[in-house]
């Protein structure tokens, strides 16, 4: 969001998640991935190389099928997974969410009317995370559950004050989404005041620990969504 900014990642942050967000997805050997997003968006990059690492195919449309025959473009291409927005996949015709195995689903939220139409036809996977966490952070394979943006893969999630990254907000409060992990990138090209307002290291809750969980040392992105 805002002015785009270059973002660092490590071949370790990418892998760290790219490799358990795969599996939490389902792409296989078998996955025909529709290239559906611009690549100006960094989710098309994230959906080419999952699909690589698992031997799967791409299936890419001309941009002229892209933008103006959706639905015929998956069609042909027999594509059995796609990533889009809601809002685009409200669009598509009748047969086609049936006769893909994983419809994959960011970018806006997700309503439960939606999720309940389209969770009897496939599998519905809703995903989230910014490029700074290596594209995708969290996974919610369980949307029949509820259409939130789901668990950490390849790192863990926490929510705190706003105002104060050192106090965690209560249980049922609003609070800062907190991103912590192998995922969490190096930073942002050539901006190092940027950088050290978002990716903070040892909140004093991590360090300190509590009950039976014995504090750690930790690098976190502060993703500013609530």
């Amino acid at each position: 969001t805002g002015k785009p900014k270059g973002v660092v990642l490590s071949h370790e942050s990418y892998t760290s998640g790219a490799i358990p967000r795969a599996q939490a997805v389902g792409y296989k050997a078998s996955s025909r991935v529709f290239d559906f997003p611009s690549y100006a968006f960094d989710v098309t990059y994230d959906c080419m190389l999952c699909t690589l690492s698992v031997g799967g195919t791409i299936c890419v449309p001309s941009e002229e099928a892209r933008m103006n025959d959706l639905s015929g473009a998956i069609r042909s291409s027999k594509a059995n997974m796609v990533h889009m927005t809601p809002s685009v996949a409200r669009v598509l015709e009748d047969d086609i969410i049936p006769s893909l195995d994983v419809l994959g689903l960011g970018g806006e939220a997700v309503g439960a009317r939606d999720a309940a139409i389209w969770g009897k036809d496939t599998s519905l996977i809703i995903a989230y995370g910014p490029s700074e966490c290596t594209v995708g952070c969290t996974i919610n394979n369980t949307v029949y559950e509820s259409t939130g943006i789901g668990r950490g893969v390849g790192g863990v999630t926490w929510i705190v004050d706003p105002d104060d990254h050192n106090r965690l907000t209560p249980l049922g409060g609003v609070g800062e989404l907190l991103i912590e992990g192998p995922v969490v990138g190096v930073g942002y090209l050539g901006e190092p005041e940027k950088t050290a307002e978002v990716f903070i290291e040892d909140p004093i809750w991590l360090v300190q620990g509590h009950a039976s969980t014995p504090g750690r040392q930790g690098r976190l992105y502060k993703t500013g969504d609530l």
